[in-house]
């Protein structure tokens, strides 16, 4: 008795077709609402007035400028304790500023741009 020949590995192989899957009738598509307005990604800057020039009036040290610079930027510390040249460092990203000089010199300038007039020392 002859048995069948078995395939080969050249031997081509054919599967069995896939069965379609069946028909499905689609509800029709509502349309969505219109997606929620984004908030802006910046900050407008305060309007200048009298608080905000005593405040500077007021930040005679580095740190209180760099305190001020923090508020007025609205910025938030990534760690707890931030350092100045951190805080500067951001201060400088959000206003599109190239830092220049020592931290001193860096704060006052970053106060002189918000503040608009000459702080640097």
């Amino acid at each position: 008795a002859a048995e069948p020949a078995k395939p080969s590995a050249l031997t081509p192989r054919t599967r069995p077709p896939t069965p379609s899957p069946p028909e499905v009738e689609k509800p029709p598509l509502e349309e969505a609402p219109p997606p929620a307005p984004r908030p802006q990604q910046s900050r407008p800057l305060p309007a200048p007035g009298p608080p905000r020039k005593r405040r500077l009036a007021a930040a005679t040290t580095l740190v209180s400028k760099v305190e001020l610079i923090r508020e007025e930027l609205q910025l938030l510390p990534r760690e707890p304790e931030a350092s100045i040249s951190a805080l500067l460092r951001e201060a400088h990203l959000v206003l599109c500023m190239q830092p220049v000089g020592g931290l001193v010199t860096q704060a006052g300038a970053v106060l002189a741009y918000l503040f608009g007039e000459g702080d640097g020392e």
